[in-house]
């Protein structure tokens, strides 16, 4: 039974110890995580390019403007001469000119692309959704992480007072046996195995001060703070009578608001929409231009005179690719794929969650029974300890049995912590998994 108290301590999870206190509450812990994460960060980013894409490609469909202007300097060719018989002097054609400056304005507008432009913006649209929910989605991990980094603290902190009292007990029946053997009526080996149970406690003790400071510094290091930094813990445990959701209440919150099931869902709109741009390759493009031009010499005047002249012109282009060696096809194909992947991901996703909502309310269900077990076992193992000690004190119970209640009174104990904590940490899972919003978190 004693060998138990080493595997809790090598159970206990990872985190950190402090210098400069401070107090902190679950809440805080939270937003603190979502103000200095740089996944979140990452995340955020991601979104805002996202949609700074599907600004650039909504555009496409849009009037273009272009201005120019310019500045060529070409080499003395002579003028173009005519020499008429019988004339005194040729007769000045063109002249030679050899610097030529021009100012342009064009326009060009798509009328009509076979959806290819629709589709490529509808589908940058919905991309940039899916990188929003992503982003909510790095939101929940990461709260979710803090949390539950909370409630391990929490959990270490509360097994390291529970073994400082079982330190203390075991030193105070350690001099009653002290006691005893010094008076003649117990055996010294009675008080060399109580020696070797305070010695075990206190190898346990040692790694439970180690646990907590881990456990400090993983929370630390979560919400942003120097590693080093002594946190207290204001959270009160949560009411275990409160009323629960049933399963499928929650099975159909995360259906409705999970982000990942959300933007699983933008991703099928968006490879559905470039599957629908891609096939606007096999019809033609039209496409109206227009442009003035304002140059010296301007080339359409003759002869050409070193002087600004303006002209205009406006048209309609027709564009079909008669044979492209398949391009087209091949990029069909890819974005069909695209599409077959993204209805599959999503359906992978839908099971996904099916399966971590079940599991989650499962584990909840079970830490709520778990701390009135033992709870029960607290009490019990109290009274059957002190029952047992004072029989001992009256004579009518054994040293050994003394240190076995004291072992089983100090299991129940770290049972029972273990299960307060657990059953935070599986309240704040369900929420997750369910899609539940951590409006505190978001403050």
């Amino acid at each position: 039974m004693k060998l138990f108290v080493f595997a809790l301590a090598a159970f206990l999870p990872v985190a950190a110890y402090a210098a400069d206190g401070r107090q902190l509450s679950i809440d805080e812990a939270a937003r603190m995580a979502l103000q200095n994460s740089k996944q979140v960060r990452i995340a955020g980013l991601g979104a805002t390019a996202a949609h700074a894409k599907a600004d650039e490609t909504s555009s496409a469909d849009k009037p273009k403007v272009t201005a120019q202007a310019g500045y060529t300097k070409m080499s003395d060719v002579g003028a173009f001469e005519f020499q008429a018989p019988g004339a005194p002097a040729p007769v000045v054609i063109s002249p030679s000119l050899t610097n030529w400056y021009q100012a342009k304005l064009s326009v060009a507008y798509p009328l009509y692309t076979g959806n290819k432009l629709e589709g490529y913006a509808a589908s940058a649209s919905y991309s940039a959704l899916a990188a929003d929910k992503e982003y909510e989605n790095g939101k929940a991990d990461m709260a979710f992480a803090a949390r539950s980094a909370y409630w391990q603290l929490y959990k270490a902190q509360q097994v390291k007072l529970v073994l400082d009292e079982n330190v203390t007990q075991v030193q105070s029946h350690l001099a009653d046996v002290t006691n005893m053997v010094n008076a003649g009526v117990m055996l010294r080996d009675e008080q060399l195995k109580t020696q070797v149970q305070l010695s075990n406690v206190r190898f346990a003790q040692a790694d439970a001060a180690n646990n907590v400071k881990l456990a400090m510094m993983q929370l630390n290091n979560i919400i942003g703070l120097p590693l080093d930094t002594s946190l207290t813990l204001t959270t009160p445990l949560a009411r275990r009578d409160a009323e629960l959701k049933t399963l499928e209440e929650y099975k159909s919150s995360a259906a409705e608001n999970r982000p990942d099931l959300n933007a699983a869902r933008m991703k099928i709109e968006s490879a559905r929409a470039g599957y629908a741009a891609s096939k606007g390759g096999y019809l033609p493009s039209v496409s109206l231009y227009g442009e003035i031009l304002y140059a010296n010499p301007n080339q359409r005047y003759l002869p050409n005179e070193d002087r600004w002249d303006s002209t205009w012109d406006v048209g309609v282009m027709v564009s079909y690719d008669l044979f492209d060696w398949g391009t087209t096809r091949s990029q069909v194909a890819q974005a069909d794929a695209r599409k077959s992947q993204a209805e599959i991901a999503y359906d992978q996703a839908l099971d996904e969650v099916e399966l971590e909502v079940n599991q989650s309310y499962l584990s909840l269900s079970q830490a709520r029974e778990r701390i009135d077990i033992a709870n029960g076992g607290v009490e019990q193992a109290e009274e059957s300890a002190r029952i047992i000690k004072n029989r001992f004190h009256n004579g009518h119970a054994t040293n050994t049995e003394v240190l076995d209640a004291e072992v089983a009174l100090l299991q129940s104990k770290l049972n029972y912590t273990m299960a307060t904590a657990d059953y935070e940490i599986a309240l704040s899972r369900m929420q997750k998994v369910a899609g539940i919003p951590d409006r505190e978190a978001e403050k």
